[in-house]
């Protein structure tokens, strides 16, 4: 129910989105997170059993965890996604791993490669922050999530409430979002594919892609329009190369009157 509810913000995302992404592309997109999602939930059980002691709160161990995933998670993870995309791009010569872009037409061959390569980042992210972060600081942060979580320890169902449901869909929300944007694709690469008319591995298409590389095109000239038209001079703007009418041509322009 959660990751249902969390997962509704990226349709209503999609729903706002001008042009709209086909919705192909944005299953492919917003299946990365989901299985992400379920990843870092995984490794967060997992060190929050690791951490806790007999006389420590689980509780407050996972929502440490939590919090430190979702916001320097957030942040490594998106670092690590850029320094894949550029050495894939500069020394491998290859845009399979471009975030987002699956190819003319979409194909699910990248899709699966673009999911293996965020799985393997949510992993060793997980892993640096824990070693490198929470491990070193986990008795203040500890007591910090303590003192955060105090008011409800009179009321352990509605501290696991909190810590369970409330906390991480607030987070998730506000996560998945930024992440979507992250995820989506480059328009820049996208069109160099379309310009070259070929298939990422450089065969032509075929009949059962039409469909979705029609959509996938469409969307794509929609963003370029939209692009170009907020370059364009306004209405009210001579253009290039007009004439402007002289003050003293037009009939309706008062003459100063000049004292003889």
């Amino acid at each position: 129910m959660l990751g249902f509810i969390s997962f509704s913000t990226l349709l209503y995302k999609l729903y706002r989105e001008k042009p709209r992404r086909p919705f192909g592309i944005w299953m492919r997109d917003s299946s990365k997170q989901a299985v992400g999602g379920l990843v870092a939930h995984a490794w967060n059980m997992l060190f929050a059993s690791m951490l806790s002691s007999e006389n420590k709160n689980p509780c407050v161990y996972y929502l440490v965890n939590f919090v430190v995933d979702a916001v320097l998670g957030m942040v490594f993870g998106y670092l690590c996604l850029l320094l894949i995309e550029y050495i894939a791009k500069r020394w491998i010569g290859t845009e399979l791993l471009t975030s987002g872009y699956y190819g003319n037409p979409p194909s699910n061959k990248i899709w699966a490669i673009q999911l293996a390569e965020w799985i393997l980042i949510v992993t060793v992210v997980k892993f640096a922050l824990l070693y490198g972060f929470i491990v070193p600081l986990a008795e203040p942060m500890y007591v910090a999530g303590e003192w955060l979580m105090k008011p409800f320890h009179d009321y352990p169902k509605l501290e696991l409430v909190m810590v369970m449901v409330l906390i991480p869909l607030v987070l998730n929300t506000v996560v998945f979002w930024i992440q979507d944007n992250i995820l989506m694709f480059s328009r820049k690469e996208a069109e160099n594919d379309i310009e070259k008319g070929q298939k990422t591995d450089g065969s032509l298409p075929t009949e059962d892609d039409q469909d979705e590389n029609d959509d996938f095109c469409s969307y794509l000239s929609a963003e370029t329009k939209d692009l170009l038209s907020s370059d364009e001079p306004s209405s009210d703007q001579p253009k290039s190369g007009a004439s402007v009418p002289s003050p003293a041509a037009d009939p309706g322009f008062a003459q100063p009157i000049i004292p003889q």
